[in-house]
């Protein structure tokens, strides 16, 4: 049982072997449709109005940061 096996598997990883080295297709035009313009815009807004200075209790050191993106065609519609 164990020789059909071990038989089997180099079967198929010959097999593989040979399907590599085979001949490549012609090459093949993708279409990608019409080109459009777009534009992309990126903010970051980052605050430390939550902390705290340390006094005679431990301080408190946080910082929140909101991230925002968009994309606008030519027109400014966000897409």
């Amino acid at each position: 049982m164990k020789k059909i096996l071990v038989l089997l598997m180099c079967l198929v990883l010959a097999m593989g072997a040979f399907t590599a080295c085979g001949k490549k297709d012609a090459k093949t035009n993708v279409d990608t449709g019409t080109k459009a313009k777009v534009k992309t815009g990126l903010a970051v807004i980052t605050s430390a109005g939550s902390s705290k200075d340390a006094g005679d209790a431990d301080g408190l050191a946080q910082a929140d940061s909101t991230a925002a993106a968009v994309i606008v065609d030519e027109k400014g519609v966000i897409v």
